[in-house]
């Protein structure tokens, strides 16, 4: 199994975010690209796992810098993990798991008084 950063430093995922549907995305991170290119390839949407997890980076934490940088590794570990179980798994959940662990929605606003 091999696994790739997904994502860039705190001061660039804001623009890592913007342009991941973007042909530039291919030319500033290439290895990245082929890595979720691979993915997609399977029917893995790898892509959008990524821009929901740079979304929840960038807006759900961006103004807390020591929280976003705890956040980053756990966020991304779970979200490699979503992307490999596809592969390796017969669960329902394997189609996209970030859909079905329900981290579409911020979950700051459901689990706190922040609206």
């Amino acid at each position: 199994m091999k696994y790739h950063p997904i994502t860039d430093t705190i001061d660039l995922q804001a623009s890592q975010r913007d342009i991941l549907d973007t042909h530039e995305f291919k030319s500033v991170y290439p290895t990245l690209s082929e890595y979720l290119d691979s993915f997609e390839q399977q029917g893995i949407p790898a892509k959008n796992n990524l821009k929901q997890l740079l979304n929840f980076l960038v807006t759900g934490l961006s103004n807390a810098k020591g929280t976003q940088s705890r956040f980053r590794n756990e966020a991304e570990r779970f979200t490699l993990f979503c992307l490999h179980v596809p592969a390796h798994s017969d669960h329902p959940f394997r189609f996209n798991p970030i859909t079905d662990f329900g981290l579409i929605r911020s979950p700051i606003s459901e689990l706190s008084d922040q609206k």
